[in-house]
């Protein structure tokens, strides 16, 4: 995760888990990778199992879905993916997966790629952009709160709450490196 990820995923608040447990009968939403299960984990917080298809570290562009991933997304009660290209992969997996799905990015302005192969096609590393990541979330408290009604309130008043949260988290990172080791 990049420096504004783990500094959004700081300012989120609380820190989700990763559960497989059978006997947890909250309602499974999964990511198709894991810097969306963190945001989505911190947006949850204890209402939602949140899980990502893909192992830290994995190679999320071309990544190739197991039978055990198609398994458990059939019992997904919702699917998020990033869009905007990232999951060469995903178009095909969500064919076969009776689920709901929202793409994250859908609605934002994304910045193209200036150079090299990819030279025009937008940068699907989006969320690392603190203005994104914010909406990335605003589509994700949308779509819990629509099958939630007891938590639809407590998620639009974390919706309203974003753009301070935002400003604090830029507040938080001036000054520090823009690039990794």
């Amino acid at each position: 995760m990049g420096v504004m990820g783990v500094a959004l995923a700081a300012c989120a608040g609380e820190s989700g888990t990763e559960s497989a447990a059978s006997d947890d009968d909250r309602p499974l939403v999964l990511t198709t990778f894991t810097v969306l299960a963190d945001m989505a984990s911190n947006v949850a917080g204890d209402d939602l199992r949140v899980e990502s298809i893909t192992k830290a570290g994995a190679e999320i562009h071309g990544y190739e879905p197991t039978p055990g991933d198609i398994a458990r997304a059939s019992e997904a009660d919702l699917i998020l993916d990033n869009g905007l290209g990232l999951e060469a992969w995903f178009a095909q997996f969500v064919e076969s997966i009776d689920a709901p799905h929202v793409v994250v990015s859908d609605g934002i302005e994304a910045i193209d790629i200036a150079a090299d192969a990819y030279a025009g096609q937008p940068n699907p590393h989006a969320w690392m952009s603190p203005d994104v990541a914010q909406a990335y979330v605003g589509a994700m408290i949308d779509a819990f709160a629509e099958p939630r009604p007891r938590q639809r309130r407590r998620l639009r008043t974390a919706r309203r709450r974003l753009p301070g949260r935002t400003a604090r988290c830029r507040r938080g990172t001036r000054g520090r490196p823009r690039t990794g080791p």
